[in-house]
């Protein structure tokens, strides 16, 4: 019950926090952002923080830019600015009114469902968030799935601060099994999720990428996320050192404590597994040897034999 006490009032305290992802801006190329923003640290999705004064900067340019002139482009990457210097009110605006000027860009129905979910509004921001799956399925690497699946998420955490603590729910509607390994079902995932397991990680990392430039300390959606990469790791990348990615999950606010030290501890460094492998390979190889020896020993003739050879 305490569990479930301090559970529940981490989460409203979280709620009201920056969480959000998938911002797009028309001056700087999707690609070219995840490039620059996009690090790794042992394999655990990290970001670089926010240059808020370069986005300050872009207003003072933009503002007066869009006044002379309107431009769809302009007035989203106005609002992006507002957006990193936590103006939400004033980007949904110049959304709307880019929305007016561009009816069905993809672009702009993101940033309205992020603009909505920075602003707490996480039903509206799941409307635009699913309309911009409609316009461009395959936006941000075809990862967007797993943005309105987190979406439902909260709006159900809101409802039920204990939602998250039932195992039938899910954050990223991923199902990975709750013995020491994970085993990835796909029938009782969330319908619009990848078959392919790497494809999974991938989607992933994308969303991991772009959602901790906001949260870099606890919070329990990324933990979520944190988890299934880690989940995904272990059955598409078996090379791969999944620990640190299972660590970060359970020191960002993992919800389940004990599957995550159970899968934690289920996995061996990936340095004793190179040993291991690198000794069984020496004995095959040695077997293999001491096996081709008495082959050739069999096959050739003894000295009697080859004296008797000789002169018949």
């Amino acid at each position: 019950m305490l569990r479930r006490i301090i559970y529940a009032g981490v989460t409203v305290m979280l709620g009201s926090a920056i969480a959000c992802a998938c911002i797009n801006e028309f001056d700087q190329p999707e690609t070219e952002k995840s490039h620059r923003h996009q690090i790794a640290f042992h394999g655990v999705p990290a970001a670089i923080p926010v240059d808020e004064v370069e986005y300050q900067r872009q207003i003072q340019t933009l503002t007066p830019a869009i006044e002379k002139s309107p431009d769809y482009r302009q007035i989203s990457d106005l609002a992006v600015a507002h957006l990193y210097v936590g103006e939400t009110k004033r980007a949904i605006e110049l959304l709307h009114q880019a929305e007016e000027l561009k009816p069905g860009e993809y672009v702009i129905a993101g940033n309205l469902g992020t603009a909505y979910e920075l602003d707490g509004r996480n039903e509206e921001a799941l409307k635009w968030i699913e309309e911009g799956l409609r316009r461009n399925p395959e936006s941000h690497d075809g990862s967007e799935w797993i943005h309105a699946n987190l979406l439902r998420a909260k709006i159900e955490m809101a409802r039920n601060p204990g939602w998250l603590l039932d195992s039938k729910n899910s954050v990223t509607g991923l199902e990975f099994g709750d013995g020491a390994l994970p085993v990835f079902d796909s029938s009782a995932s969330a319908p619009n999720c990848p078959k392919i397991v790497a494809d999974i990680a991938r989607h992933l990392s994308h969303q991991l990428f772009e959602r901790r430039q906001f949260i870099p300390g606890p919070d329990p959606i990324v933990a979520a996320l944190m988890f299934d990469l880690a989940n995904a790791t272990v059955l598409a990348s078996p090379d791969v050192d999944a620990k640190p990615i299972y660590v970060a999950a359970r020191g960002l606010g993992y919800h389940d404590l004990g599957l995550a030290n159970k899968r934690i501890d289920a996995i061996q460094p990936l340095g004793w597994w190179l040993i291991v492998w690198g000794i069984g390979l020496l004995l095959t190889v040695g077997c293999l040897a001491i096996l081709a020896l008495r082959l050739l020993r069999r096959q050739r003739p003894t000295g009697l034999a080859r004296h008797s050879e000789a002169t018949a």
